[in-house]
């Protein structure tokens, strides 16, 4: 029963790890969230202020090393709405 247990527990890390990397795929393949947030021909100062309200100033890779970081540490983000 303990390794039943034990393997279903690492099948959930591993499924959580490919859909991480999925969204991570999705996030690069996409156009600047911050533009899309703030709609057609912004200026650029909105979309200066949009980034940093919502902090997407760093690059992708960055953003997503340290919100599995987070994960790790039991918080789980915080929401753009």
């Amino acid at each position: 029963m303990g390794r039943y247990i034990a393997r279903r527990f690492l099948k959930a890390i591993l499924l959580l790890l490919v859909i991480s990397v999925f969204v991570f795929a999705i996030q690069l393949l996409t156009d600047d969230p911050a533009r899309q947030l703030a709609g057609l021909e912004p200026p650029p100062e909105e979309v200066e202020a949009i980034c940093e309200e919502y902090r997407l100033e760093k690059p992708v890779l960055t953003e997503r090393f340290n919100s599995m970081k987070g994960l790790l540490s039991g918080g789980i983000g915080w929401s753009m709405k």
